[in-house]
């Protein structure tokens, strides 16, 4: 495969991945920060303490930080598991190598890689609808849970 459509791939999946991230941040994550400004605007209209007050303003935050580390952490299990695959290309691609490559061994392992590489992006594209319902049950969960 030749690195144009390497290139082309990879921005297939950062496209892909964007679209997911907007759509969860449309979706769900907007209407979990209204619901928490509008729970932290009830707050503050209490005529309680300000202990009480905060109290209550941390409640009203909990499903957002907690949406918010939910999603960090699945990007970051889904790139990890990216970068983990595109690694073992690349232990593939250096161990066709010898101690000292020709270029056409050199040229050939770069084929190998690139072709793996390759192979790692569509089945990460492929991975992404599975990826992006886990994280939508969990935030439409926490929606309807939170106040």
């Amino acid at each position: 495969m030749s690195g144009d459509n390497h290139s082309k791939a990879k921005a297939n999946l950062e496209n892909a991945i964007q679209a997911k991230i907007d759509h969860i941040e449309l979706n769900y994550l907007r209407k979990l920060m209204g619901k928490m400004y509008t729970c932290s605007a009830n707050c503050c209209e209490q005529k309680s303490s300000i202990d009480q007050v905060n109290l209550c303003l941390e409640k009203c935050a909990a499903p957002w930080k907690l949406a918010q580390q939910f999603v960090a952490k699945e990007l970051n299990n889904y790139q990890e598991r990216l970068s983990r695959c595109v690694s073992v290309c690349n232990d593939k691609a250096q161990d066709e190598l010898g101690g000292r490559p020709t270029d056409a061994q050199v040229e050939k392992a770069s084929a190998a890689f690139e072709a793996c590489a390759d192979n790692c992006i569509r089945s990460h594209i492929d991975l992404l609808p599975g990826f992006s319902r886990k994280m939508e049950d969990y935030l439409a969960d926490l929606l309807k849970t939170s106040h």
